[in-house]
């Protein structure tokens, strides 16, 4: 009887795994039905959520085929169609945009190429949007939005071109007050990561920092704001300290070119050609146009994407709606991927991340190595951050590319705990407990750190600050004594951290790829680009969503185990389709640092 149970609820489980498979496969299917380009086709870019590198925030989604445009193929797009005789031009609807200064700066790079190569052609660029922030920033989207030929406002939307804005919660007295104590130590004063835990204000540092930060990043914007607009900077200025303007000032201003609905772009586009308007989508586009495969035996260049905190690994989870992450054992399997192809001649690392765990950064930072050594250059792309560890993977590089408003830097660290066992006596709960060993409790959270273990706390940082200041000075070749000035955690706009020497130049993934050229003696010549690892197909994305390990078995663990498993992946499956067509809005996250804009 009990074989029997068992056989029928793995019957069941494999029957609902399986029916999902078959639903994934045909949605999948339905929604990539080939398509071509037509003539007079008008490229459609619509923003909706954050901004991914390369692939999907939403993993259900990519199996489903339904994924927003991510960055790199949005600029593949955008670049293609520029010399595209067939595509006419471009609509961008930025509603629902949401992105990093640093991410709309490579997308006005590229709408920018469309212009200029577009001209002959007679292309146009429209955005429009129903309103640049509602009761809230718009000066990113605005900013954006600016790089098109002609920006169209909804009526009652408005222009919140307000400037940059950042504000800090500190919760020191309110832990004082629930029994909660933090117990952190950093190098040096400008790592203000924790200070929300430890401070009641901003420190002298870190004001100083921050306002430096959003100096940098507001004058950038002036400066192409008033550039793409043909106006004077100072009457940009102007503009920011009287938003937020409505429809009618941002008229009279230039800062907008027409009040209209988006309803209304369609036919007056029409006016422009003389066939009929056909539009298409990037990812539909690119799919009508696939990149030709790299030949063997022909130089190519390897792009690697690495986002997200750095981890040392994800122990093997899969979950279709993660957050991104930076896994060092997947950069370091993409890296040796990359060396190990004899076609590869250069490497392009494109990094956006805040940061996270040294031990895994090293691990990346080995494997950089580890190609260069091979004879391949490693040029490192920054997008919106790269801070902390998102810094230490590129200190090596032979060349480091950034965007004028990428966060660079912040050559610090920090670590600590918080101390709860106050927090838990007030509400009743005792924690005791034995140990053998004089440093025993140093990660308890429930004891404070003792003499000798604080004291191994600061040797640790010391060793780790010491680490990263050393592999600085050697990969960017600069004086240890000049490193020491612009480390002490401090975190510096792209375009500052040229001057420092932190950087090699200014520019966007485009311009990195060309240097990697230029670093082979490929310059001017056409060298294919190709993503390393490559993208899955669907049914391997579905052979490792279902295993849950890219690289063994799964053990054997009986048929009971094996339903449990089953029975886990097919709940995963169904949260995923109820979260995915019926969403219940975005998580709750605190922030520590607020900025807006």
């Amino acid at each position: 009887m009990k074989r029997f149970i068992i056989g029928l609820l793995a019957s069941i489980g494999g029957l609902v795994t399986f029916t999902m498979i078959v639903f994934l496969f045909i949605a999948r299917s339905t929604l990539t039905l080939e398509q071509t380009v037509q003539p007079n086709t008008v490229l459609l870019l619509d923003f909706k959520g954050s901004m991914s590198e390369n692939g999907p925030s939403n993993k259900f989604a990519n199996l489903l085929g339904q994924r927003h445009d991510s960055l790199y193929q949005l600029v593949q797009a955008i670049d293609q169609a520029s010399k595209d005789p067939r595509v006419k031009g471009i609509i961008a609807r930025l509603d629902q945009a949401s992105m990093g200064l640093a991410q709309a700066q490579e997308l006005r790079n590229a709408i920018m190429r469309f212009r200029v190569n577009g001209r002959d052609h007679k292309k146009f660029t429209i955005a429009h949007t129903d309103t640049f922030g509602e009761s809230s920033p718009g000066t990113s989207t605005y900013y954006l939005a600016s790089a098109f030929e002609e920006i169209w406002l909804q009526p009652m939307g408005e222009v919140n071109l307000t400037g940059i804005y950042v504000e800090t919660p500190f919760a020191k007295q309110a832990l004082d007050d629930i029994g909660i104590k933090a117990q952190i130590g950093k190098r040096e004063e400008y790592k203000s990561a924790m200070d929300s835990l430890t401070e009641t204000g901003l420190s002298k540092a870190n004001k100083e920092e921050l306002q430096a930060l959003i100096n940098s990043l507001m004058n950038q914007v002036v400066r192409d704001i008033a550039l793409a607009r043909e106006l004077n900077e100072t009457d940009v200025w102007e503009a920011i300290n009287k938003g937020p303007l409505l429809v009618s000032d941002a008229l009279k201003l230039g800062l907008i070119d027409r009040q209209d609905y988006f309803d209304e772009i369609k036919p007056y586009t029409k006016s422009k050609l003389t066939d009929e308007l056909s539009v298409m989508k990037p990812l539909n586009y690119l799919a009508a146009n696939p990149v030709p495969e790299p030949e063997k035996g022909k130089n190519k260049i390897a792009l690697i994407f690495g986002s997200g905190a750095i981890i040392r690994d994800d122990n093997g989870g899969n979950s279709p709606l993660s957050d991104d992450i930076m896994v060092a054992d997947s950069m370091v399997k993409a890296f040796e991927t990359a060396t190990k192809d004899e076609d590869v001649v250069a490497i392009v690392f494109r990094v956006n991340s805040p940061g996270g765990s040294p031990v895994a950064s090293e691990s990346i930072l080995r494997a950089t190595r580890k190609a260069q050594a091979a004879g391949k250059p490693v040029i490192v792309s920054m997008s919106d951050v790269a801070g902390s560890g998102g810094y230490w993977i590129a200190a090596y590089a032979n060349h480091i590319v950034a965007h004028p408003s990428t966060i660079t830097g912040s050559i610090g660290v920090i670590g600590g705990k918080l101390i709860t066992k106050e927090a838990w006596s007030k509400i009743g709960v005792n924690w005791e407990s034995v140990h053998i060993g004089e440093n025993a409790s140093m990660y308890s959270t429930s004891e404070v750190y003792t003499a000798n273990g604080w004291e191994r706390l600061q040797a640790s940082l010391d060793n780790i600050y010491k680490g990263f200041i050393d592999r600085v000075s050697e990969g960017r070749k600069l004086p240890r004594e000049h490193v020491l000035q612009v480390a002490k955690g401090r975190i510096w706009s792209g375009e500052d951290a040229l001057k420092f020497g932190l950087i090699d130049k200014l520019g966007d993934l485009k311009e990195a790829i060309e240097l990697a050229k230029e670093s082979v003696s490929l310059k001017d010549q056409p060298t294919p680009v190709e993503v390393f690892p490559k993208p899955l197909g669907f049914a391997d994305q579905m052979r490792l969503f279902m295993s849950g390990d890219d690289d063994f078995a799964a053990p054997e663990i009986g048929v009971f185990g094996s339903l449990i498993t089953i029975l886990n992946k097919a709940q995963t499956i169904f949260a995923g389709v109820r979260s995915y067509i019926r969403p219940s809005g975005e998580t709750a996250v605190m922030q520590i640092d607020k900025i807006e804009g």
